[in-house]
């Protein structure tokens, strides 16, 4: 990775990490991706899921032409992640965890008792964008190779 990748998502948080980070959300950009990061430094999660926890929500800063077109970052934002992380030299790994975060939250709904209870009304909203765009049949292999993955 080149330090310019970085100083772009610097460039990109300074500007946009101080938007909300939803709809009805208190919590800014910044300080979503950052404690996200951090609950998982403190439960001993490996350095790769820390960095893509950092990371996880970069496709809603990094698009200019995306600010504010929440149906779209809702639905994309894991994808628009993904591809600028690797095209920024970041490991598959990590660019695994940005691109299938919002899948992992739609499992997690599915797999444990009362964790769609406790969302925020603004993450239920993106829930329902998610599972329209995991729920579409172009989408199903996705879908059972995370199903399967070994780390969730």
């Amino acid at each position: 990775m080149e330090s310019s990748y970085f100083d772009a998502f610097v460039e990109a948080y300074e500007k946009r990490g101080g938007d909300k980070y939803m709809i009805e959300e208190e919590i800014t950009q910044e300080c979503h991706s950052l404690q996200a990061a951090h609950v998982a430094w403190l439960a001993g999660a490996p350095e790769d899921v820390v960095v893509g926890l950092l990371f996880h929500d970069v496709g809603q800063v990094i698009h200019e032409e995306y600010a504010g077109n929440t149906d779209h970052l809702h639905g994309h934002h894991d994808d628009l992640g993904s591809a600028w992380m690797l095209a920024h030299g970041f490991p598959q790994d990590v660019a695994d965890l940005v691109q299938f975060h919002t899948l992992a939250k739609i499992l997690l709904c599915e797999r444990e008792a009362g964790y769609e209870e406790h969302l925020s009304r603004a993450s239920l909203i993106s829930l329902q964008v998610q599972r329209r765009k995991y729920g579409e049949e172009a989408m199903q292999p996705v879908v059972r190779r995370l199903r399967a993955h070994p780390r969730l």
